[in-house]
């Protein structure tokens, strides 16, 4: 009967471990690219105030333009730090919690707060930004709801 058991036993599905890791990976790779491209933006900044950003021209006597490219700058770097650490925080979650059931809600609750943040960055970043980041939050939700089934048991329901 004991043998029995422990074939009917399922092993914790993988799938929570990999797309954390997939999602750490990511993660990393986002920021260096969000760097590289405003490094590549913002062209030079002089001693005197002069700044170039995209070809535009801005100094201290236009101190109301100035902010219109800096403001955006930082909401863009609020929303990519943000999604990223977002990402980061569930990635480690997944890959620390793959086969602890009871975490399942846990992993549930960063990846609805991270896939939240790839639509807010598909705002304000444009489409192609965050698409890559929703499906990947769609494989770690689906995997997160599958270890929370696991809590459950098979005969359970």
């Amino acid at each position: 009967m004991i043998e029995r058991d422990k074939k009917m036993e399922r092993k914790p599905s993988r799938m929570l471990q990999v797309v954390g890791m997939v999602l750490i990976v990511w993660s990393i790779v986002r920021v260096c690219l969000f760097l590289y491209a405003y490094a590549m933006d913002i062209s030079e900044i002089t001693r005197d105030g002069i700044i170039m950003i995209q070809g535009f021209h801005v100094s201290e006597n236009m101190p109301l333009l100035a902010l219109v490219p800096w403001a955006t700058i930082v909401i863009e770097l609020f929303v990519v730090l943000l999604g990223v650490a977002a990402d980061l925080i569930a990635g480690i979650m997944g890959v620390a919690y793959w086969k602890k059931p009871e975490r399942a809600n846990r992993c549930l609750l960063w990846g609805i707060f991270a896939i939240g943040m790839s639509i807010v960055a598909m705002i304000v970043l444009g489409f192609a930004a965050g698409i890559v980041s929703f499906a990947m939050h769609i494989v770690y939700i689906a995997g997160a709801y599958e270890l929370k089934n696991e809590k459950r048991g098979p005969s359970d329901g």
